[in-house]
């Protein structure tokens, strides 16, 4: 027995709300940011995921030791610290970050990880017909979502691409 779908979503209502939400997702994840965090690493992540963004914005996927002191090299950071550095995680993110990075301002791109975050959140409860302001609701009264999203840990984006993933499977 097929469910029907529902009809696409042209409710000007909707889209103001939609919008609401991911306006307050931004700008409090922007602020946990700066004022929990003083834009400060809580894991070397952070500044792994920052040295590949660099690395990508620069063209190239590593980087020569010989112009950087040893008191900088940390295992985490280096795969081959005497021939090249590259980070040691999964480049997507820092593919993700390299806009921000770009920019000057990294944290800008995980802020709008949780803005679209809280829009697909908003999608799939009206497409699950679930009360369409309780999913992003609970997101922004989550202390795990506001302080993740504070960071540049890699789960931000994880999160905002695995929502998609699952607003597509909804939707298909």
């Amino acid at each position: 027995m097929n469910t029907p779908k529902p009809p696409r979503d042209l409710a000007p209502k909707r889209h103001a709300e939609m919008l609401v939400f991911a306006m307050l997702a931004f700008g409090l994840s922007l602020w946990m940011g700066g004022w929990l965090y003083s834009g400060q690493f809580i894991q070397e992540e952070e500044g792994n995921a920052l040295f590949q963004a660099g690395n990508f914005l620069d063209s190239t996927h590593s980087r020569d030791p010989g112009a950087f002191s040893s008191l900088v090299a940390y295992p985490s950071m280096t795969v081959l610290p005497f021939q090249d550095w590259k980070s040691r995680y999964f480049p997507g993110h820092p593919f993700w970050l390299v806009p921000g990075v770009w920019m000057g301002w990294p944290q800008v791109m995980t802020a709008l990880a949780a803005a679209l975050t809280c829009m697909t959140a908003y999608s799939i409860g009206w497409r699950l017909r679930i009360p369409r302001l309780l999913l992003p609701g609970l997101l922004l009264m989550s202390p795990f979502f506001l302080f993740l999203h504070g960071t540049l840990l890699p789960q931000t984006s994880g999160m905002l691409f695995s929502s998609l993933v699952l607003l597509g499977y909804i939707s298909w």
